[in-house]
């Protein structure tokens, strides 16, 4: 799968996901890796949103006017990580309020982070 492939079945994406579609291509050099992600944040393809994590940007978006769905980031930030509590609630349409945070459980220790 080409890397604009990948962008487009996968609005965010884990920096370990994306290595191993580029070692499914036959790029399997580190420094290749790390060129090809720069091309495309330079290239406005993807945006971080923290350290190991992006969203991609689609075609019609410019990348500063571009909001990646919060569920969605906070469905994602991890591989165990799955929405929770007001989050769960506001995601089935069943909150009485609207929150600007997003909640999550983990196994993994990781610090709270702000996007947008």
């Amino acid at each position: 799968m080409k890397l604009k492939d990948f962008f487009a079945r996968n609005p965010v994406f884990r920096l370990d996901e994306i290595i191993s579609c580029m070692e499914r291509n036959g790029q399997t050099n580190s420094n290749t890796q790390r060129e090809l992600m720069s091309y495309h944040l330079k290239a406005g393809h993807i945006i971080r949103i923290r350290r190991g994590f992006f969203a991609s940007i689609p075609i019609s978006f410019k990348p500063e006017k571009f909001t990646a769905d919060p569920y969605l980031i906070a469905g994602r930030v991890c591989k165990d990580s799955v929405l929770g509590y007001h989050s769960a609630l506001s995601f089935y349409g069943t909150a009485y309020s609207i929150y600007q945070d997003f909640y999550f459980f983990t196994k993994q220790s990781m610090q709270s982070f702000s996007y947008q």
